[in-house]
C-alpha cells in the first residue's frame, strides 16, 4: 500500500466515522445525559464530539498537502493510539471488557456488533500500525539526509 493512497484511505476512514458520530451524537438526545464509562465526568455526547472533532483534524492532516508527512503520520499514530486505550477502557477502569463502544454511537449497538467491533479493530490496528511505520520510515529518511549534509 502506497503512502499516498493509505493518507487518504486514513482520510475517508477517518472522516466517515467522524460524521457518523456526529450523526449519532445528534439524533440520539439520550446520549447528552447518558455519562461515558471510560470518561466518568463527560457524557457520551461529548465524547463523540470531542472524537469526532479529533478525527476530522487528523483526516484533514492526512489529506492535505500543506501538512509535513511526519506530521501527520505522528498524528494519525497517536490518534490511533487514543483510541485504542479508549476501546481497553473498560477492562482497565471496570475490569469488563465486553461492553459495547458506543465509538459509532447509536450504529455500534445495532445487531451485528461482533461483526462492527471486528472490522473496527481491524481498521484501528490498520491505521495504528501503518502510521508508525511511515512515521519511522519517515524519520529515518530525515536522519539520512540531515547526515549526508554534516
Amino acid at each position: 500500500m502506497s503512502e499516498r493512497f493509505f493518507a487518504y484511505f486514513a482520510g475517508v476512514v477517518l472522516t466517515t466515522t467522524a460524521i457518523l458520530k456526529i450523526i449519532s451524537g445528534v439524533t440520539h438526545p439520550e446520549f447528552a445525559h447518558e455519562r461515558d464509562v471510560v470518561f466518568s465526568f463527560l457524557s457520551v455526547k461529548h465524547v463523540l464530539g470531542t472524537g469526532a472533532l479529533l478525527e476530522l483534524l487528523v483526516a484533514w492532516m492526512c489529506m492535505s498537502s500543506k501538512v509535513p508527512r511526519y506530521r501527520a503520520w505522528l498524528s494519525l499514530f497517536w490518534l490511533s493510539t487514543c483510541f485504542l486505550f479508549y476501546r481497553l477502557g473498560p477492562l482497565i477502569v471496570i475490569g469488563q471488557a465486553k461492553l459495547a463502544c458506543k465509538c459509532l454511537g447509536e450504529l455500534s449497538l445495532a445487531s451485528g456488533q461482533a461483526v462492527l467491533d471486528g472490522v473496527l479493530l481491524g481498521l484501528l490496528g490498520l491505521l495504528l500500525l501503518r502510521s508508525l511505520f511511515f512515521a519511522l520510515r519517515e524519520a529515518k529518511a530525515t536522519q539520512s539526509c540531515s547526515d549526508a549534509v554534516a
